[in-house]
């Protein structure tokens, strides 16, 4: 395997001529202009040594395996996409958009690139942390792929002029509802300038938080840019009885910071310890105690 120093992933999805090309059967209106930006997006992948995974969309030619909801159209549109076609209405991509030696083919069956694919296994495979969404349509397949990235615990990126709506209405309140679930928007220019500290990695802070839970202890994750002080009297007004800060130093020596906010006391252990330091002073403090929810 390549090196891969920002442990992300670049997605091209359904970039092929039954949705980009205007006779294609799902044209999608905008897509065809964003096809530049995607190719630029593509090479720049490449240049810095991020997988590039061309995900598609093949339907049997009898219409088998056609969503219920779309086979009509599919139909009416000149049963697009099918195997070894080509012209229009194919599932031929545009020049530029075609896998080279080392890119990655992802056939999915429905919207998300995720669903029955093998995708999260190869993602976790070159131990990928981030994917970075392009293609069509913004709305169906670039915001379910968004959703299900998110909720397998990905750093999410969606490049806002490589994915493209059928309105440009359409496009601003879908990219606006990912951005509130959590993704980061980025065009194509500023994705030039991407490196290894470009998204900020919150797997070590979503593992912790994991193990909290696991033995019971509720956790919230802020990772919102606040000030220290600002944190501390966030959790103060809250109750919060531990508050725990992971950032590039704890990640890099592999210990977590923990405050104890009824003693004041501040500790630096490994993960685990910190999860049985606090599983261990809740216990005590416990005792004897009513817990007002």
């Amino acid at each position: 395997m390549k090196p891969n120093p920002t442990r992300s992933a670049l997605l091209v999805i359904d970039m092929e001529n039954g949705f980009v090309h205007p006779e294609g059967g799902h044209w999608i209106r905008f897509a065809q202009s964003m096809v530049p930006n995607c190719v630029r997006a593509v090479e720049l992948a490449r240049a810095k040594g991020i997988p590039v995974f061309f995900v598609k969309r093949l339907y049997r030619a009898d219409g088998s395996d056609v969503e219920l909801t779309r086979y009509p159209g599919w139909v009416a549109g000149g049963r697009a996409c099918r195997p070894a076609s080509t012209g229009p209405n194919s599932a031929q991509a545009p020049e530029g958009l075609r896998p080279q030696p080392g890119d990655y083919t992802i056939i999915k069956p429905r919207w998300s690139a995720f669903f029955q694919t093998e995708l999260d296994l190869i993602l976790r495979r070159l131990d990928v942390r981030t994917v970075i969404l392009t293609g069509t349509t913004t709305p169906n397949c670039i915001r379910t792929t968004c959703y299900d990235a998110i909720a397998l615990e990905y750093n999410t990126v969606v490049l806002t002029d490589c994915c493209s709506s059928h309105t440009e209405e359409i496009q601003r309140v879908n990219l606006e509802d990912m951005a509130r679930a959590g993704a980061i928007l980025m065009d194509s220019a500023s994705f030039a300038d991407y490196g290894p500290g470009t998204v900020e990695d919150l797997s070590a802070a979503i593992s912790l938080a994991t193990a909290l839970r696991e033995n019971g202890i509720r956790a919230q994750l802020h990772c919102e840019e606040k000030k220290f002080k600002q944190k501390i009297a966030y959790a103060d007004k809250l109750g919060i009885p531990y508050v725990i800060f992971l950032g590039e130093d704890e990640i890099s020596s592999g210990v977590v910071a923990c405050k104890d906010m009824a003693t004041g006391e501040q500790t630096k252990l490994e993960p685990a310890a910190t999860v049985y330091r606090i599983k261990a002073g809740l216990a005590e403090r416990e005792k004897g105690t009513v817990i007002q929810e």
